[in-house]
């Protein structure tokens, strides 16, 4: 009998090894993937936070709004330049633009201003600035929306700033450049009573050659002040739109 209860016991204790075995793969594998699942899971619900993250945004270029240019497309853009005193020494620029998305989920995006003088006081409507950078007289607020918007919504911004500075010449300019396509854009500079303009240019600046712009600008009457304002359909992306006067 004792050969028999050794054997049985050593198959026994065999056969429980075996089990034990069996269970602490399949526990390693439950593990693993639950390890892979939870990972998943967290990259997906963090994911509209961390690409907002400096470190994880992709290098731009600044100044035209780098991927910016193939998720967006401005239905109008109106920009306001209202010069508060006969000094040109304070001014507010405003833009009104509504938006549509393109390609895919939006989360925040880039507007600019330039400035001879200095810039501040960054506002936006729609969103939070999360930052603003200076470079050369030019601005760049990088804009988070709140929520993601998808491809084919649109929506409506105000982006604001105060100008310092800046339009203390006799002769003056004001240049705008595109970052988005643009169906119709409108600039208007808007003149305190004391001092009207005298005299004033439109001009479209594409790389070294610059031409008299078609529609010219003209000169109205709005707030009770004289304004320059110009109208452009489809302005070219990437072509610089100046508007220049004498006081």
């Amino acid at each position: 009998m004792f050969p028999l209860q050794a054997l049985a016991g050593y198959v026994t204790d065999h056969i429980w090894a075996f089990f034990a075995a069996v269970v602490s793969l399949i526990g390693a594998a439950f593990l693993t993937y639950a390890r892979e699942q939870i990972s998943t899971g967290t990259e997906w619900t963090l994911s509209p936070l961390t690409r907002l993250l400096p470190w994880n945004s992709p290098q731009k270029d600044k100044k035209r709004g780098g991927d910016d240019l193939h998720q967006l497309r401005s239905e109008f853009s109106l920009v306001d330049i209202f010069i508060f005193n006969a000094s040109g020494e304070k001014a507010v620029y405003r833009k009104i633009s509504r938006f549509r998305v393109l390609g895919q989920e939006l989360l925040a995006y880039q507007e600019g201003v330039t400035a001879e003088g200095r810039a501040d006081e960054f506002a936006s409507m729609r969103g939070t600035i999360l930052r603003t950078v200076a470079e050369h007289g030019f601005y760049i607020s990088t804009i988070a929306l709140g929520e993601p918007l998808q491809p084919n919504s649109h929506f409506l911004n105000v982006y604001r700033a105060v100008l310092h500075h800046c339009f203390k010449s006799s002769q003056e300019h004001w240049t705008q450049e595109l970052a988005f396509p643009t169906e119709t854009l409108t600039l208007q500079i808007h003149f305190p009573f004391d001092r009207p303009p005298q005299s004033f240019t439109s001009e479209c600046i594409r790389g070294t050659e610059t031409s008299p712009a078609q529609p010219a600008a003209r000169l109205m009457d709005l707030f009770g002040n004289k304004s320059i304002v110009w109208d452009i359909e489809r302005p070219e992306v990437g072509a610089i739109f100046k508007l220049g006067w004498t006081w």
